[in-house]
C-alpha cells in the first residue's frame, strides 16, 4: 500500500477543488461534491452517493484530469 502524507494529501485535494473550479480550501466537502457532480453530470446534492460514483467512474473513462 502507499502512505500519502497530510501534506501532500492537502495539495492533492486542492488540486481537485481547483480542477472542478471549487474554492481550494483543502476540505472536501458539500461545496467540493456539489463541484464535481456538476462537473461529471450528476445531480447536484452535495451527498456523495451511487450517482456520483457511477458518473465520476464514467467521467474518468473519458477525460484526463
Amino acid at each position: 500500500t502507499h502512505c500519502i502524507s497530510s501534506a501532500a494529501s492537502d495539495v492533492y485535494k486542492r488540486q481537485l477543488q481547483r480542477k472542478v473550479g471549487a474554492s481550494p480550501d483543502g476540505v472536501i466537502g458539500p461545496q467540493t461534491t456539489k463541484a464535481l457532480q456538476r462537473k461529471v453530470g450528476a445531480d447536484v446534492d452535495g451527498k456523495w452517493g451511487p450517482q456520483t460514483t457511477s458518473r465520476l467512474q464514467s467521467w474518468l473513462n473519458n477525460n484526463v484530469l
